[in-house]
């Protein structure tokens, strides 16, 4: 498959790597420096889906406030 990706990734919900590359998630911190490498490798804009584990159904503000620093 494309991009270093193989079948197995994607059986199964998805393999740790594949969410890893595709989520962020994490304290603060992570979640701030996942944004930032994004705008560094030349994003403009990085959409923010705060999803609070809790409860799936509310953003989690607290992850909203880490990434718009």
């Amino acid at each position: 498959m494309a991009r270093g990706w193989v079948e197995d990734d994607f059986a199964f919900g998805g393999s740790d790597s594949l969410v890893d590359a595709l989520f962020a998630w994490g304290d603060s911190e992570r979640l701030r420096a996942r944004v930032e490498a994004l705008r560094a490798a030349g994003a403009n804009h990085v959409v923010v889906q705060a999803i609070d584990p809790e409860d799936p159904a509310r953003p989690c503000l607290r992850a909203l406030a880490a990434v718009h620093g």
